[in-house]
């Protein structure tokens, strides 16, 4: 029951993210989502618009699709030009080097870079964007590890 209740916040939160950047989406992949988290967002894209999806993380906290191509700072391992286009979903805050990220992005993407990230104005704004960073990212994450939602390890 939990994990389905998690799987619909996912699904909502993958279906505002397409309805978002709709507009922007190529026809066809392969795209690169970079920053993959749960996979709910490649699967739905998938599902909903039969694009190839090509998931890169971190590490592998899917719950849905195939496990991510596993990544690190440097040189992402694909060939310049293989992707239509590149999704980064509030990622770049987390990579030591996000320009070079940013960079790698564009080398191996030959259409549009498709960032999406939360800013903030003023301290009142840095402090909530910070607490709800932490709250979505690091919280959700242990609970969802505790609770057995994404992998252990």
């Amino acid at each position: 029951m939990l994990k389905s209740i998690f799987d619909a916040v996912m699904e909502r939160r993958a279906g505002q993210l397409m309805e978002q950047v709709g507009p922007w989406l190529p026809t066809e992949g392969p795209l690169l989502d970079l920053g993959s988290g749960t996979g709910h967002l490649s699967a739905r894209l998938e599902r909903e618009l039969g694009l190839e999806v090509v998931d890169a993380d971190v590490s592998d906290i899917h719950v849905v699709g195939p496990p991510p191509v596993m990544i690190g700072d440097g040189v992402l391992p694909f060939a310049e030009g293989t992707f239509s286009a590149a999704l980064l979903f509030f990622m770049l805050a987390y990579p030591s080097d996000p320009t070079g990220v940013l960079a790698e992005a564009a080398r191996v993407t030959r259409g549009p870079i498709i960032l999406v990230q939360s800013l903030h104005s003023g301290r009142l704004g840095y402090a909530w964007l910070r607490l709800r960073e932490f709250l979505w990212t690091i919280v959700a994450f242990h609970v969802s590890k505790i609770l057995g939602y994404v992998p252990p390890a």
